[in-house]
């Protein structure tokens, strides 16, 4: 069977259908280009899509590297520095002391205490905080800093080997105030001032005041006193670098919290420690310590006697 041409039917169509045949073939050709028009929309939407997720990638996996080798240089910066410690703590030496030498508490090598620390640092920070009954937010990935102050006079090299052991590298920066006077006006002799590299060996950390105060009106006495001096320590932390969101402990010499609290209030919610919670009034803001006394030795613990 022949067709016939196109040409033919065309022109042996009544007018009326070739009126309709030209209406469906211009929508017919409205619908193709519409359709060409949203495919041609769809694929370079689909095209700019593509890219956005590969830049992502891309920038996902850069950051990634650089996180890689940052943590890597760390690393290789924690063992330097860290051999360096020790090499400093082992070859620590104290000066004498108002005339009579001090010596060494411990003769214990260094890793023997480096291992006990590392066991407390390696603790899930999950179980730190549901230990002290605070709270945990797992997305808090950088630790708070946290600064100490002291006021320093007569204490031995002995007392800070003690309290410096068990928060050893923990410390950001550490302020230490001494004066040419006692709380109570007392004249005394000043002997830390120039101490500073030492106690930047014991305590691990490289940055390290020691500021001096002077007072001599004789109507300034004890307590009144002793929060002037404390004053200098804010200051010096301030100088230190301290930042608003960093934390501050502030006591006196012979008082030292456990490692284990210290690496949890670095990392646990704690409603005494935010803004929010507390509106900084005085009665709401800060942690306070209540601790139990050793006289001498820890083999000699009072066991009904705690200061707060």
């Amino acid at each position: 069977q022949q067709y016939p041409p196109v040409n033919m039917i065309r022109t042996t169509a009544s007018p009326s259908k070739r009126i309709s045949t030209s209406r469906h073939s211009h929508r017919l050709r409205l619908q193709i280009g519409l359709s060409i028009g949203i495919f041609v929309s769809l694929l370079i939407f689909n095209l700019r899509y593509m890219h956005n997720v590969l830049e992502k990638a891309n920038e996902a996996t850069f950051s990634t590297l650089d996180a890689e080798n940052n943590q890597m240089q760390e690393l290789k910066q924690d063992a330097s520095t860290s051999t360096s410690m020790e090499d400093s703590w082992k070859n620590r030496s104290y000066p004498e002391h108002d005339g009579s030498k001090t010596g060494i508490i411990s003769t214990k090598p260094w890793q023997f205490f480096q291992d006990l620390r590392d066991d407390i640092d390696r603790d899930k920070d999950e179980n730190r905080c549901k230990r002290y009954g605070f709270g945990y937010n797992m997305e808090r990935r950088k630790p708070r800093k946290i600064f100490l102050g002291s006021l320093i006079a007569a204490e031995t090299w002995e007392l800070f080997e003690i309290v410096s052991t068990e928060a050893y590298g923990i410390y950001s920066g550490v302020v230490f105030v001494e004066s040419n006077r006692t709380q109570n006006f007392v004249e005394r002799n000043v002997t830390r001032l120039q101490q500073g590299p030492i106690f930047e060996t014991l305590f691990g950390v490289d940055r390290v005041q020691i500021r001096f105060y002077s007072n001599e009106d004789s109507k300034v006495r004890e307590l009144e006193r002793e929060w002037e001096q404390r004053n200098e320590i804010l200051q010096g932390w301030k100088e230190l670098g301290m930042k608003p969101e960093d934390l501050g402990i502030v006591s006196d010499p012979d008082e030292v919290l456990t490692r284990d609290f210290l690496r949890a209030v670095q990392i646990c919610e704690i409603k005494e420690l935010n803004e929010e919670e507390t509106k900084c009034l005085p009665y709401r803001v800060g942690v306070r310590a209540i601790g139990q006394i050793f006289e001498s030795s820890p083999e000699c613990i009072s066991r009904d006697h705690n200061w707060s």
